[in-house]
């Protein structure tokens, strides 16, 4: 049973390797910077026990969607087990600043900090409730070629953020209103 579980795993990040290595040959031939950000949703295992698998289906897809939503036309994402999202995307020239959209360029981020980007997309992805759910996720994040030169390099450097929770803060969404009286009371 280990053996068949290690084996789907596998099958689930082939795809987000074979982007990586696709996006490696590039930036050898062109020197386009690209970076991978991981996002897992904190306790998606309880989520889907709880709420059923497609509440659980539907709050990924809704953090997939609005990463991408930030990201822009360039990045790409991918699903794996656990409650996790990957996505790759370009850090260098105008397609960076084009695909970080009207947010990105608002908050004056800088293409080439990949840290603030993916705390960014982080936020945005956990920014609101799903199906009345809150999403809090951890978030890691590696960038080509500070992190490495090959795709288990970038895979494990994004992934020991993602389920360090001690090393990379937590992103929370939904924030909870302070009633009047606390304010007056603290002010």
């Amino acid at each position: 049973v280990g053996t068949q579980n290690r084996s789907a795993d596998e099958s689930i990040g082939a795809p987000l390797e074979r982007a990586l290595r696709v996006r490696l040959q590039v930036f050898e031939a062109t020197r386009v910077r690209f970076a991978l950000v991981v996002l897992r949703v904190v306790r998606f295992e309880e989520i889907g026990a709880y709420y059923g698998a497609e509440t659980a289906e539907r709050l990924l897809s809704a953090v997939c969607r609005r990463g991408l939503r930030l990201l822009g036309p360039d990045a790409q994402h991918f699903f794996l087990p656990g409650g996790r999202v990957a996505f790759v995307f370009t850090t260098d020239g105008e397609t960076a600043r084009s695909g970080a959209g009207r947010e990105a360029s608002a908050a004056r981020m800088d293409p080439y900090d990949v840290e603030s980007l993916a705390m960014a997309l982080a936020r945005k992805a956990c920014g609101h409730l799903v199906d009345g759910h809150r999403v809090e996720c951890v978030v890691g994040w590696a960038a080509a070629p500070s992190d490495g030169l090959s795709a288990d390099d970038l895979v494990y450097a994004a992934e020991a953020g993602a389920q360090s929770t001690a090393a990379f803060r937590r992103v929370a969404g939904s924030r909870v209103p302070v009633p009047d009286k606390t304010r007056a009371a603290v002010g």
